[in-house]
């Protein structure tokens, strides 16, 4: 299905790493959908993630719980942020497919905090398919 391995394409939940302009990682857990080979993530346009890919497409890309514990080794990733409407409705509709009710929920309390907050959507491919190398996340990984 994709560059990635079979527990990252599985998992509900993956731990996206980005990258700070000096170089220290920044983990997220992120609920993740599939767009054929591309991992797409929606999330809010002035979020740290974005802006961090902005200036870096540098990613690591690991299966998570929904704290962000690792259940799979980390991979290299490529993020391209896109913020056409187009994809916007196309990753929330597999989004909504694939949580149901928990997105349906998330959804809900946005629109009872009237949060118009601008999202766009992230698309991440495996650089490739690589194994990261990141000591911090192999030493958390028990590797």
């Amino acid at each position: 299905m994709t560059g990635f391995s079979d527990e990252i394409t599985a998992s509900r939940y993956v731990r996206l790493t980005t990258y700070r302009k000096s170089g220290v990682p920044v983990a997220t857990p992120v609920w993740a959908t599939w767009d054929d080979d591309v991992l797409t993530v929606v999330t809010q346009a002035p979020s740290g993630k974005v802006k961090r890919i902005r200036n870096s497409a540098r990613v690591e890309v690991a299966a998570s719980d929904w704290r962000g514990t690792l259940k799979s080794e980390p991979m290299c990733g490529v993020a391209q942020v896109d913020e056409s409407e187009d994809a916007l409705d196309a990753a929330t509709a597999r989004s909504k497919a694939r949580f149901g009710i928990e997105y349906a929920f998330f959804d809900l309390i946005a629109k009872v905090r009237r949060d118009t907050t601008p999202k766009l959507v992230l698309r991440i491919t495996a650089e490739a398919a690589e194994i990261a190398n990141s000591t911090d996340a192999s030493e958390e990984f028990g590797a």
